[in-house]
């Protein structure tokens, strides 16, 4: 038997002993539904991610703006369109895919816990 087969053994006797076989299977049937919902979240994350097409202004070429400085000293002036790298990176965590994840998370959190 592999390392992880023998350690899903010992956890699954280690939960049927202390709690019972009924809560075993609950346990069980839970922990296997979860995976597949990560692993289908992962992948609509993915594909949700690499489709992402910016409709915002600071990705479009034509806005050239000179932008004034971020501080009072020494800073230099910037142009608008140097914000669109960090306009998709935070794209990956601000978009409408996590309030839905979140409240997925809540309700199975409510429900199954």
């Amino acid at each position: 038997m592999n390392s992880t087969g023998h350690l899903k053994q010992i956890v699954y006797s280690y939960v049927s002993a202390v709690c019972g076989m009924h809560v075993l299977f609950h346990v069980t049937k839970v922990l296997k539904m979860w995976s597949y919902y990560i692993i289908l979240w992962g992948i609509l994350e993915c594909v949700g991610l690499t489709t992402f097409i910016s409709r915002d202004e600071s990705c479009d070429p034509s806005n050239n703006f000179t932008m004034c400085p971020m501080c009072i000293r020494r800073c230099p002036y910037w142009n608008y369109a140097a914000t669109c790298t960090d306009v998709r990176a935070s794209h990956m965590f601000d978009n409408p895919a996590t309030v839905v994840f979140a409240a997925f998370m809540s309700l199975w959190g409510n429900w199954y816990i």
